[in-house]
């Protein structure tokens, strides 16, 4: 063994090398209160001891620097004589310092219990096993470690040397794997308790609803159903291993691959579907079916959830109801054909164009009429009018109002007063949701006049042919029935060759969707833009803009009467 003495004071250090390329180094500083000439004694015995182990020992040397534990010899006073290389790569950040006290050289080596374990092995001078030893010492985190704490006697020139070896094998990665396992277990345990209570409250929940659920997996398999399915889930009802028929709303056959389980596992959201199925037990029955896809944290579809809830008794009840709807409707649809005059009155000196066109999605016939009647000695009574509700019940109203209207303007002369005796009959008679908007005008054919007076109803239209331009005629007065009491004004136009009174409902300027909708400005641009053409012409026009706004569907019925003086000189 070849070896160097670099110096004997307090900072020298002292480099041990073997003839097997093993080296320690360390700082060797003073121990108080040992004199430097102890301390230089110490050194000088210390590395006595490593050459006679050098060569007394060669193999022992050789095994003890090739072990996987690590290995810290220190004396009695624990006082460190060195380590081998598996120590400092494992435990160490550097050398340790040789003959510095081993509590002083290792951070929290007192704390940690080694201090604690050494005493106890120079006391009873026996050696100690350790078993996952937590060290939480060094800078890169708790290690763990097992191994011995061997009580010995190292040989040398001046006597016997009481020491004591550490060995310890690094079991940290060990041990945080069989920690992690625990806490995995125990979190596995935990989980597996959460999904056990999630499921039994789940079945509780699913118990508790009165509609059918069912849960199918991705092989369409019920894994899950509650009681009120029972029935469905023994026939399979709504899946393609069914034997039985399923049939949509309108009574078409559903292909096995465009059932809503079906669609469902493709991913499709399926929503109130009205499904017919015929039952072995109990034969037709209707469900209205919603099924939803059943994703996993990758969003892939492992299932699908049913409820189907039974509407057979409902859809019965809706197939007689719509029985007596129809026969409700044939009847309305009977009424309000007769509230729109088939043939108009011809009126000396004036074109009359009429046009009705009802609403094509509304399921119930409207209030919507208008009516030209003689009065009398050249004059003639329009009206145009708009009953509130749908069906039949407005149909009834209608007629009421149409020919309480005629009898009172056969008495009264004065639309004002025609309004106002209509006004306290409805409001006696009709209940107080039903009211009427009503524009009554008396055209007389001899002195071109005409004279109205509006309750409520969309505003006429007049375009003079002179001034050449339209504009919109006042309400005198509130809506009929819904005043006991109401006074109406009434206003006079004198017409002239070419002027044109146009009388409509709502259904025309409401036509149109949102805020896209015709509204008066576009009446008035329409007739003034065409007011050289016949009347049926203009009223074509107007339906025809309204009908494109709708999208071919007006939301509402439209009632047109247009009224054109025909000469070219004022009378």
């Amino acid at each position: 063994m070849n070896r160097k003495r670099v110096a004997t004071n307090a900072s020298d250090k002292l480099v041990v090398n073997a003839n097997d390329g093993v080296s320690f180094e360390g700082e060797i500083e003073s121990l108080t209160p040992i004199s430097n000439a102890k301390n230089r004694r110490f050194h000088s015995e210390i590395e006595k001891m490593f050459v006679e182990l050098s060569e007394q020992q060669k193999s022992l040397r050789c095994l003890l620097e090739n072990l996987p534990a690590g290995v810290i010899l220190v004396d009695s006073e624990f006082r460190i004589l060195g380590g081998n290389r598996t120590y400092f790569r494992f435990y160490s950040e550097k050398a340790l310092p040789l003959g510095e006290r081993l509590d002083k050289a290792l951070p929290n080596a007192e704390e940690s219990g080694l201090m604690r374990l050494l005493r106890h092995a120079r006391e009873n001078s026996k050696s100690i096993r350790v078993r996952n030893f937590r060290y939480d010492g060094f800078a890169k985190g708790p290690r763990y470690w097992s191994g011995s704490i061997v009580h010995l006697k190292i040989p040398s020139e001046n006597g016997p040397i009481n020491a004591m070896a550490v060995l310890a094998l690094d079991v940290s990665e060990d041990v945080n794997a069989r920690n992690r396992l625990k806490e995995l277990a125990e979190l596995a345990e935990k989980r597996a308790g959460e999904i056990e209570m999630e499921r039994s409250r789940l079945i509780t929940l699913l118990e508790a609803v009165p509609v059918p659920l069912l849960v199918y997996d991705a092989d369409l398999n019920v894994e899950l159903y509650n009681s009120a399915a029972k029935q469905l889930y023994e026939y399979d009802a709504f899946s393609p291993k069914c034997t039985c028929s399923l049939f949509d709303g309108s009574g078409n056959r559903i292909k096995p691959n465009n059932y809503p389980l079906v669609r469902s596992l493709r991913g499709e959201t399926c929503s109130d579907e009205i499904i017919h199925w015929r039952s072995p037990e109990s034969g037709v029955s209707t469900f209205l079916v919603n099924s939803v896809p059943l994703r996993d944290s990758d969003d892939s579809i492992t299932g699908v959830v049913v409820a189907a809830t039974d509407i057979t008794e409902q859809e019965l009840a809706r197939k007689r109801l719509q029985e007596i709807y129809q026969r409700e409707h044939y009847i309305a649809d009977k009424l309000q054909r007769s509230f729109v005059p088939y043939e108009l009155p011809e009126i000396s000196g004036f074109e009359i164009a009429q046009h009705y066109l009802p609403a094509l999605d509304e399921e119930l016939v409207g209030g919507d009429f208008y009516d030209v009647f003689t009065l009398g000695e050249g004059q003639y009574g329009v009206v145009m009018a708009d009953v509130s509700g749908k069906g039949l019940k407005a149909a009834v109203y209608t007629a009421m109002t149409k020919y309480m209207l005629r009898a009172y303007a056969l008495r009264e002369s004065k639309p004002a007063g025609v309004l106002m005796r209509l006004n306290a009959a409805l409001a006696s008679c009709t209940p107080p949701e039903v009211f009427v908007t009503l524009t009554y005008a008396v055209v007389d054919e001899k002195i071109h006049r005409l004279t109205y007076a509006n309750a409520g109803h969309e505003q006429p239209i007049f375009y003079s042919h002179i001034a050449g331009f339209a504009t919109t005629l006042d309400v005198t007065g509130p809506a009929l029935g819904l005043l006991g009491e109401a006074n109406y004004l009434e206003h006079e136009i004198s017409l002239s060759a070419g002027d044109i009174v146009l009388f409509y409902t709502d259904g025309v300027t409401d036509a149109g969707h949102g805020c896209d909708r015709l509204g008066h400005e576009a009446v008035l641009a329409i007739i003034e833009d065409h007011a050289n053409e016949s009347v049926r012409d203009i009223c074509d026009h107007i339906l025809e803009r309204a009908a494109k706004l709708s999208g071919g569907k007006l939301s509402d019925d439209a009632a047109m009467l247009l009224i054109k003086t025909k000469g070219k000189e004022k009378i």
